[in-house]
């Protein structure tokens, strides 16, 4: 952590008057800020739970173990409130570090898109039965996200008979792949009108989800998904659940059931259009209902506002 920038803060705190402080994943500094402020924090995790999940969070020496949970538990004990992206951070807030239930929020996070298509373009694509199922993962970290399990994917269910196509936008593997079907959109920047367009129009023109991730504290892929109506197909692991309803609005396979979990529920949806389509539809209400940002800012402010009026900072 960089202390000038605590610093910086209490500078910054001394000129100005504040109602409420909101810290997005600043455990750290938050630790280190003795306020009379009323503070917000923010996260998709606990240090508990990343360690030893993420692979940048494993092997840690012990005092860096011993400093993240130290950051950890004064930054739940000194907020006023606690906002997790989904209920398996929340739950290790309570469990793992006594935060108070009454204070801790869960808030989704949203699909980040400017725009997307209104719901009857959505489902009117996802009524059409095709001839080729078309499959569509986006992710930056290509093992992580389970990349290559989900060229295994592909090719189980061609070795099925299955006519099906993979794109992978956000990353590919090293070196030659031997699977036919595989289309590699390469990194698209969603800070441009033409990376947005493109991936708009691959999760518009795809039939399903699929990120069979490793390791997921919570995934905004998710959120666009649901915008688009995509049924995923995706790994029980990490915060997923409360991004995907399985059975709802697709499926969630363990990690053990290895390729052929994923291709199975992927068979499934191919062979039931209705049950594909009545995914999609679910997807679509789940991403309208909770799984954007206007609803997150939302509740966002409620709880800001909530802090402020129980601690003499009314609006």
């Amino acid at each position: 952590m960089n202390l000038e920038y605590v610093r910086q803060i209490r500078r910054t705190l001394m000129r100005d008057d504040f109602d409420v402080l909101f810290f997005p994943a600043s455990s750290s500094i938050l630790k280190e800020l003795d306020v009379d402020i009323p503070c917000v924090y923010l996260s998709d995790a606990t240090f508990r739970l990343m360690t030893n999940y993420y692979p940048h969070f494993s092997n840690l020496w012990e005092f860096n173990k011993r400093s993240g949970e130290r950051a950890e538990a004064a930054a739940i004990e000194k907020a006023k409130a606690l906002v997790y992206s989904s209920s398996w951070a929340a739950r290790s807030a309570i469990e793992h570090y006594g935060a108070c239930p009454e204070r801790t929020h869960v808030i989704h996070l949203g699909a980040n898109f400017d725009e997307v298509p209104h719901r009857n373009v959505i489902l009117s694509r996802r009524s059409i039965q095709k001839d080729r199922f078309e499959l569509l993962f986006v992710g930056g970290d290509w093992r992580r996200k389970g990349g290559d399990i989900a060229l295994g994917v592909l090719a189980r269910l061609q070795d099925r008979g299955i006519a099906c196509t993979l794109t992978v936008a956000g990353s590919r593997p090293h070196g030659r792949v031997a699977t036919t079907g595989v289309r590699f959109a390469g990194f698209l920047d969603k800070n441009t009108k033409a990376g947005m367009k493109a991936l708009s129009q691959l999760y518009l023109q795809a039939d399903v989800f699929l990120l069979p991730t490793r390791n997921e504290a919570a995934g905004i892929v998710f959120c666009e998904a649901s915008a688009f109506g995509l049924p995923v197909v995706s790994t029980r692991t990490g915060g997923v659940e409360s991004y995907v309803e399985d059975g709802m609005t697709g499926f969630l396979c363990q990690h053990e059931e290895g390729i052929d979990g994923y291709a199975d529920r992927i068979e499934r949806l191919v062979t039931n259009p209705d049950e594909h389509f009545r995914m999609s539809v679910n997807a679509r209400d789940k991403f309208e209902r909770e799984l954007n940002w206007d609803v997150w800012g939302r509740r966002v402010a409620e709880v800001l506002r909530d802090v402020c009026d129980k601690n003499g900072h009314p609006d």
